[in-house]
């Protein structure tokens, strides 16, 4: 009968050093012995053979949606003026519910352009 001979295992000369909670090293560690591995072993398998779902990439703003995103925020100023003219009773004849109704719409539409890429 033949004997097959195993190679040795690889030289492991560098380490990793990383921080965790005390609860999430008691959850590693009692995975780890669950499939009777060594913490070592346990931390290095799912490294190396884990699945991971990468992260979206952020897509930079195009210049013309700064240009107006800029332009909103100053708008977004002059309207909170008017809404303290309004509030403090400098100004009569805008109804405040009208500001607030366009300061809200500026908002949105200044979210949907940070979103857009």
């Amino acid at each position: 009968m033949t004997q097959v001979q195993q190679s040795p295992p690889p030289e492991r000369t560098e380490r990793l050093a990383f921080r965790v909670s005390s609860e999430e090293l008691e959850l590693i560690d009692q995975k780890a012995k669950t499939v009777g591995l060594t913490r070592s072993e346990y931390l290095r398998a799912c490294a190396i053979n884990a699945k991971i779902k990468p992260r979206p990439i952020p897509q930079p703003m195009p210049e013309l949606n700064i240009k107006i995103f800029t332009q909103l925020g100053r708008i977004g100023g002059l309207l909170n003026q008017a809404m303290k003219a309004v509030n403090s009773g400098f100004v009569q004849n805008i109804p405040s519910s009208y500001l607030e109704e366009l300061r809200e719409l500026l908002i949105e539409i200044r979210s949907r352009l940070s979103c857009q890429g």
